[in-house]
């Protein structure tokens, strides 16, 4: 949960170097994750990416942590297959990312096996492995003289 989860909260409550973070999913020839982290200078850069893999793996190990965040977006999907609109953007959505589609049943039952934390360890060990990292840091010219 980018929005409040265990790396915004350490990122702006305990460090206060952030307003927001996001995370996006992109298609091209293969799926590729982002996490959008906006930071002010190259310190800070240091110190996350010493960090996040710790952190992540932490979180992704914590059961209350994920239970929450699995009954969240549990209770987030109430109408997300309730109009014509979500139906078709779910439909293109899986489509693109996996080639077929998705019911809802299958969404509801992929979250609920997300509260096994060594399935979601498996994940993060076999997709999200600073081994597998790519990273874009970009930063402003200096102009002083």
């Amino acid at each position: 949960n980018s929005d409040h989860g265990p790396l915004y909260h350490w990122l702006r409550t305990e460090k206060g170097w952030i307003y927001g973070m996001s995370f996006k999913l992109h298609f091209e020839r293969h799926a590729r994750w982002t996490i959008t982290i906006p930071l002010h200078e190259k310190a800070q850069v240091e110190v996350v990416r010493k960090e996040l893999w710790d952190r992540i793996a932490r979180a992704v190990g914590d059961e209350e942590l994920v239970g929450r965040e699995v009954s969240r977006k549990t209770g987030a999907q109430a109408f997300h297959f309730q109009t014509l609109e979500s139906i078709i953007a779910g439909a293109e959505y899986d489509f693109e990312l996996y080639g077929e589609l998705t019911t809802e049943s299958q969404y509801r039952d992929y979250l609920e096996k997300c509260r096994d934390t060594a399935y979601l360890n498996t994940i993060c060990e076999r997709f999200f492995h600073p081994d597998l990292w790519g990273e874009f840091c970009a930063m402003p010219e200096d102009k002083t003289p």
